[in-house]
């Protein structure tokens, strides 16, 4: 659901929207694009992201 909004989620993203802690989120995170599911990608201008190519 909160990537659908974007197609992308950043680690501010998860821990706002789901109040969890940033350890929390990026562990959810590197297991979904260890997955497969989500790809990441770092940016100056963006920062880190990740994107669900199947959104």
């Amino acid at each position: 659901v909160l990537a659908k909004e974007k197609g992308l989620l950043t680690l501010e993203d998860v821990c706002v929207k789901l109040s969890w802690s940033q350890d929390r989120a990026l562990r959810a995170l590197e297991s979904l694009e260890k997955s497969g599911i989500a790809k990441f990608r770092d940016n100056i201008v963006t920062g880190k992201q990740w994107f669900f190519p199947s959104i």
